[in-house]
């Protein structure tokens, strides 16, 4: 399952830079390899429409090689389900990290 979040009618968010609005979009998906590269297309129609968008990708940490080489993704997070941010503890900690950015 792949999920976009963010604030422009509930679909995108945007901030101003220089007076320039800027879209930025976070895509999370941590289940299956599949999913990772079938956001491929997601991650170049985004930067069709939004050519200045900012894409932050979410994604389980054995696939973190191939969404870092995602046209179009400016950033990765990595979230290790089965390790680091297992359990409730873990999402606190994986929120806290990435708090702020």
């Amino acid at each position: 399952m792949v999920r976009t979040y963010g604030m422009d009618n509930k679909t995108s968010g945007s901030f101003n830079i220089n007076g320039d609005t800027m879209k930025y979009f976070l895509i999370y998906s941590v289940a299956y390899f599949g999913d990772t590269l079938m956001t491929n297309s997601l991650c170049l129609n985004l930067k069709k429409i939004y050519p200045n968008c900012y894409i932050v990708y979410i994604v389980n940490k054995n696939f973190y090689d191939v969404a870092i080489n995602l046209e179009g993704v400016n950033e990765v997070w990595i979230y290790d389900k089965h390790g680091e941010h297992k359990g409730l503890n873990g999402i606190f900690s994986f929120i806290k990290k990435y708090k702020g950015k």
